[in-house]
């Protein structure tokens, strides 16, 4: 089969990263064929583009998905099928991120992809109090053993990493990126500080960090642009403390001791009615911060957006309702579209 052009392809094409990929390819007139890897349709039709209907759960969604790379010779592949938020669902989360990415690995090696990108999260590292101030790529994958969507994040990297070593003629790179904050995006993390008042664990303020959606995105067309391999943290210019970051959108902290918060927000994600359980008040409680050196001198990435405008844009653009009916400070309605 002839070709002119580039060929590329990713999953996930729903979530934040494939929605963009998507127009992102199709307005690149170096790209000529885009192959859209989901269990729904993409949202436009394009000459460029082919869908094929694959359930990463499925037993046979490598074979799949190796059909159809190799039929039309793909050269990139953009792994972006991992969940933004926890779920109540957590064994089937465990067969999508993880048993999806063995799926995916097995393909892109079968059909020879040239090269291999994994959108990941710094949330990899885990929040612990014995963490340094800054946390660069060599740093171990800690997580939150009693966390299952960061175990599957970090299993997911694992696979990655050995996919890598297998195939070194494959350039794969991992992009850790920092929690991405913006009026347009749907995770957990905007939906907690979208809030009035928000929990806090009384006796610590640590600093954390926000990325802009612009600058994650510039990340990764950097890294689809250039021929990086190797993990890099994508991270914000500075660091806030969580006070600072409360106060910049006129918040109001509501400081509860951890011996009540903790098993307070347990009882509540066992109810559906907060978007996480209460590992991740770990992230509220203790640094994990990255370095983003490594990015800077590898991939050329440094962030326009320093993370107190981060901070303030997402709330300029998205302030806190009023009126209405009172509601806990914790409660919030995540429907099924939201995980992904």
């Amino acid at each position: 089969m002839g070709r002119s052009g580039r060929r590329v392809a990713t999953s996930g094409i729903h979530t934040f990263f494939g929605r963009f990929l998507l127009d992102y390819w199709e307005l690149d007139p170096d790209v000529e064929r885009i192959i859209a890897v989901d269990v729904q349709p993409p949202d436009f039709q394009s000459p460029k583009l082919k869908y094929r209907e694959i359930d990463l759960t499925d037993p046979s969604a490598d074979e799949e998905i190796a059909e159809i790379l190799k039929y039309h010779e793909v050269d990139t592949f953009v792994h972006s099928a991992l969940l933004s938020n926890p779920t109540h669902r957590s064994y089937w989360a465990h067969e999508f991120e993880v048993i999806g990415t063995m799926h995916v690995l097995n393909a892109c090696s079968e059909a020879k992809i040239r090269r291999f990108v994994l959108p990941s999260r710094t949330m990899v590292y885990g929040a612990h109090p014995s963490n340094p101030n800054y946390l660069s790529e060599g740093h171990p994958l800690r997580g939150e053993s009693t966390s299952r969507w960061v175990r599957d994040k970090v299993e997911a990297e694992k696979q990655v990493a050995a996919f890598a070593k297998e195939n070194p003629e494959c350039a794969v790179a991992v992009l850790r990126f920092a929690p991405i904050l913006g009026s347009g995006v749907n995770n957990f993390m905007c939906r907690h500080f979208a809030r009035q008042v928000i929990p806090v664990v009384a006796g610590y303020d640590p600093l954390m960090q926000f990325l802009h959606p612009d600058d994650a995105l510039r990340a990764l067309r950097l890294t689809l642009d250039g021929e990086v391999r190797g993990t890099y943290n994508i991270v914000p210019t500075g660091v806030l403390p969580l006070s600072s970051i409360l106060a910049l959108g006129g918040r109001i902290p509501l400081p509860i001791p951890s011996f009540v918060l903790y098993p307070m927000t347990e009882v509540l994600w066992n109810a559906a009615m907060v978007d996480v359980p209460s590992v991740f008040l770990n992230y509220f409680r203790f640094v994990w911060a990255a370095a983003g050196d490594k990015a800077r001198d590898e991939l050329g990435f440094v962030a326009d957006y320093a993370v107190r405008d981060v901070v303030a844009e997402f709330y300029r653009l998205r302030p806190p309702k009023h009126g209405g009916r009172a509601r806990s400070p914790w409660v919030t309605t995540v429907g099924v579209a939201d995980e992904l």
